[in-house]
Order: C-alpha cells, then sequence, then structure tokens
C-alpha cells in the first residue's frame, strides 16, 4: 500500500509470487498541481515472509514549479481605454494580475512607451495562487489621441497592454464685462447685458 499522498499509485493489488521468482510493479507519479518543492512517500509492500511481513520503500519527488501570469480583462483586442481627459487632470484604470502556475512569479519591470501612462508599482513577486491590484494613471500633456503600451517584464514572458485615450483641452470661460455698476433713484430699474 501507499502512505496517503495523492501524487503516487502503483498497479499492484495482490499478487502471488513463487519462490526463487521476481515480481514486478511500476510507481506511478503525477505531481498535478503540486507547487514546486521536495515531497516524500512511502510505499509499503506487506508480504506473508514471516522474517520481513513488510517493505518500506521511500520515494522523493522533486517537483519543479513553473509561474505563470494572467491580466485580468486585457488582451490585444481589448485595450485599457482611459477615454477623454482635459488637460491637466488624470484618470486612473486598474490592472491585476495573477500568478495562476505553481512558482513565484518575478516581475521585473514596468515600461511605458509614452510618458503620458504611469503606474503605482516597481518590480514584485507573486506567490502561487497571489494577486495584485495596481493603478495606472493617464495624464494628457496635450490635446491628442494617444496610442500606448505597457510592457509587463517577468520570468515567464514579457507581457504588452495597449493604452489608449484622448487629451482634451478645457473650455477657457471669460465673462465680459467683468463688474456691473448701477445708479437708480429709488422705484428705478435697471438691465445690462453680460457675455459669457
Amino acid at each position: 500500500g501507499i502512505i496517503a499522498v495523492s501524487w503516487l499509485s502503483t498497479d499492484i493489488d495482490c499478487e502471488t509470487i513463487l519462490a526463487s521468482e521476481d515480481g514486478t510493479f511500476t510507481v506511478l507519479v503525477d505531481p498535478g498541481d503540486l507547487l514546486g518543492g521536495v515531497y516524500e512517500g512511502i510505499i509499503v509492500v506487506n508480504s506473508n515472509d514471516p522474517v520481513n511481513p513488510a517493505y518500506e520503500i521511500p520515494i522523493v519527488l522533486t517537483v519543479v514549479g513553473v509561474p505563470a501570469i494572467s491580466i485580468d480583462g486585457i488582451s490585444a483586442d481589448n485595450p485599457l481605454d482611459f477615454g477623454t481627459v482635459l488637460v491637466g487632470l488624470n484618470s486612473d484604470q486598474t490592472i491585476t494580475i495573477t500568478n495562476p502556475g505553481t512558482d513565484f512569479l518575478i516581475i521585473d519591470e514596468f515600461v511605458f512607451d509614452d510618458p503620458q501612462f504611469s503606474i503605482n508599482a516597481e518590480d514584485t513577486e507573486l506567490a502561487p495562487g497571489e494577486s495584485i491590484t495596481l493603478t495606472i494613471v493617464y495624464s494628457p500633456d496635450g490635446v491628442n489621441d494617444t496610442e500606448g503600451t505597457l510592457t509587463i517584464s517577468n520570468n515567464v514572458e514579457d507581457i504588452t497592454v495597449n493604452l489608449i485615450g484622448a487629451g482634451q483641452e478645457a473650455a477657457i470661460g471669460s465673462v465680459n464685462p467683468e463688474a456691473l455698476e448701477f445708479t437708480l433713484l429709488s422705484g428705478q430699474e435697471g438691465s445690462q447685458s453680460i457675455t459669457l
């Protein structure tokens, strides 16, 4: 039998081995979604041998973990859209990066190809199953339609996120005249026009 480990099995059930013969069975190992690390198990072979009624065979499994990267809601067909933003103001959007893998995801760098975009993060590490939500800020520096990219450098594969936004000039208001002055007798009414 096997001492309770999910990743280990054998194809032996019950076998009779005659004296001076050998028996062979297969040990099956399947790490599945185990995280990177060293795992130990034991196969116990029970017999009717009065001297050695049970043999314990230790099994050591070394799993090499594999990190992965996932970014919620982002694809080449679905850029992160900041909309139209008045020059001098900002627009924020968030992205969530997840490591669905079995080893640490190491994010080395966030690189924008346009300085109108920025992020509230530097390098970071995510354990298996861990997520982080980051804020990307768009600050238009003029009246323009902006298409940019964010490249996320990491130990799996570099990911590029497409970014779009538009800068719009704020309306400049003026009042003419800047002040009104009335001199009236009691009981009189007066009016003047204001141009905006």
